[in-house]
């Protein structure tokens, strides 16, 4: 710890530091899902992950579709 908080080393390719304090938190667990789910997005980084997910619904919806045809048939 240096005079001015943390001395972090290696300076490149880090990633960030959030803290959360009891006010973000209560105000977390307070807020709806929707707000409480924008307000987690900074701290729970998942690279690409609307990329997958946006992936398996097609995938999905595929086999449902491909299901569907062959009840018809």
């Amino acid at each position: 710890m240096g005079k001015n908080g943390p001395v972090v080393s290696p300076l490149a390719d880090l990633p960030d530091a959030r803290v959360l304090r009891r006010r973000t938190i209560l105000s977390l667990i307070e807020a709806q899902p929707k707000q409480r789910f924008e307000a987690l997005k900074a701290f729970i980084a998942v690279p690409n992950i609307e990329k997958c997910e946006a992936t398996l619904r097609d995938a999905v919806n595929s086999m449902n579709n491909a299901a569907t045809d062959l009840s018809v048939r």
